[in-house]
């Protein structure tokens, strides 16, 4: 196990998230409330970073939605507004890394200060559309997930944090998993079996919300898109191929190729179209161009023992028949329907977006009343520019331009010796998935983008990637002596 991490660290993990189930569905609201502020208690006071990080990213990407996002507990701030337990998750990060002596680095500084620029800009942008109001203390309270760009890179700052983060990203990957079988057997969730009397205090709306049980009878297993932390194994995914590459034996190989394909398993049965192209797409890439023969002839033997007993499974079957059944309308697709034969309405979504785009164009819409009442993400790159306009659209490029290229800068720049060499390659992969998904899917890139598993995900990937690439160009004795411009290591690039 890794330094200052042990086996105990695990078995605490896994405590901890079943107390959180069980704080919320089996015990009265004050119970609930005690327990998730003991556990902001326990971060404060822990120097176990990673262990937090994703103990809290667990709860916003859990199997069955156990944690839904308007689910989490919450502290009334003003009439209007509360304060949910994740949101506080943020301030106690923030606070911690204030006090914290690391020195803030990231390979992405750059474009942190212009997106900062931007976002300063549409806030004031948005006070002369709509003045201020509660709407506007919501959308200052939403902005300050990303205070983790900031603070996760402080807190969680050495190779043993972010590998054992990594391990528990691939325990999770198995338990997303066999959480989707078991929803499978069983024909239903088994969330649906629970029911809760929570009453979470939400933004504007005061409601109360239950969890009621469900009659099961009826369910149709077609139907059912058994989707379970697919965020994590995203995470998952990217970090079982990049130690794949990396010269240092962590992992086991065997059981990373075992991690991959379990990954890419796991989203096929979720039959989700987005999510199906952009994992093909990067496991085809990574495997033809990345990989060596030796390792590819390994993984043909894994997945020729394991892929016939997965699909020996009758319940499996059935999911699959579902699966290829939404995937295959890809073709139509292909051919010229972007309508996906009737079962997609993304053409439909960017085409309203850009006709109330065209009225502002510029700067978009910023946060506006306008903003909120049209955005969709389902329509990733439209809803992009519908935000921040055609200002904000070239400053997300040249974003976009750093994570797909400074990875393959580095990679290149480092000797042969260098244990990283070909591993950075994997960081360029992950970029391209949530690409293809912001395309294809749901919008992963943006500036008000609430607070869900797709934030915090790419936060994790932001901080993660910018880690490990400064790590092999220190290990190459590539970045210029004692030369910081403001937190952002300069290189010989």
């Amino acid at each position: 196990m890794d330094s200052n991490y042990s086996g105990k660290d695990i078995s605490h993990f896994i405590l901890l998230y079943v107390g959180a189930i069980v704080s919320v569905y089996f015990l009265p609201n004050a119970i609930g409330y005690l327990y998730f502020g003991l556990l902001l208690i326990l971060f404060w006071r822990s120097k176990k970073n990673a262990f937090w990080f994703m103990l809290f990213y667990f709860m916003l990407d859990p199997p069955y939605g156990l944690f839904p996002e308007d689910f989490n507990y919450g502290l009334p701030f003003i009439k209007g507004v509360n304060i949910r337990f994740i949101e506080l998750f943020t301030y106690v990060a923030f606070l911690k890394a204030l006090i914290n002596k690391n020195r803030f680095q990231s390979l992405y500084y750059r474009s942190y200060q212009l997106l900062l620029v931007l976002t300063i800009i549409l806030l004031v942008y948005t006070l002369l559309l709509n003045s201020f109001s509660v709407s506007f203390i919501i959308t200052i309270k939403w902005l300050f997930v990303w205070s983790l760009v900031y603070s996760m890179p402080k807190l969680i700052d050495t190779y043993y944090d972010w590998v054992f983060a990594f391990r528990l990203s691939f325990i999770i990957v198995f338990i997303a998993f066999l959480s989707q079988l078991l929803q499978l057997g069983l024909g239903y969730s088994p969330t649906v079996l629970l029911g809760t009397n929570f009453k979470p205090m939400m933004d504007l709306n005061p409601a109360e919300y239950v969890f009621s049980k469900m009659d099961t009878a009826g369910y149709d297993i077609l139907e059912a898109r058994p989707i379970s932390s697919s965020s994590i194994i995203l995470m998952g995914l990217v970090g079982a191929m990049f130690f794949q590459q990396y010269k240092k034996n962590i992992f086991p190989k065997i059981y990373l190729y075992i991690v991959i394909i379990v990954s890419y398993v796991s989203i096929l049965l979720t039959a989700t179209r987005g999510w199906f192209i952009a994992f093909s797409v990067v496991i085809f890439l990574y495997f033809v161009f990345v990989q060596k023969i030796k390792r590819k002839a390994i993984i043909i033997i894994v997945g020729i023992i394991a892929i016939p007993i997965l699909l020996s499974v009758p319940f499996v079957q059935k999911q699959l028949k579902g699966s290829f059944k939404r995937i295959s309308t890809i073709e139509a697709v292909a051919q010229g329907d972007l309508s996906a034969g009737g079962t997609n309405a993304r053409d439909k979504y960017s085409i309203e977006l850009i006709d109330v785009w065209k009225e502002s164009p510029w700067l978009g819409w910023g946060f506006s009343d306008v903003y909120k009442e049209y955005k969709n993400g389902h329509a990733g790159l439209a809803n992009l520019l519908f935000g921040v306009g055609v200002i904000g659209f070239i400053l997300f490029l040249y974003f976009w331009y750093q994570l797909f290229s400074i990875p393959i800068t580095a990679n290149r720049l480092i000797s042969l010796q260098n244990p990283f060499k070909g591993s950075l390659i994997v960081f360029t992969l992950a970029f391209l998935i949530y690409f293809i998904l912001n395309a294809t899917s749901s919008q992963q890139f943006g500036i008000y983008l609430g607070f869900g598993q797709g934030v915090f995900s790419q936060i994790l990937f932001y901080c993660y990637s910018s880690f490990f690439i400064t790590m092999a160009l220190k290990t190459d004795n590539l970045i210029k002596p004692s030369n910081t411009y403001n937190g952002y290591p300069e290189y010989y690039f």
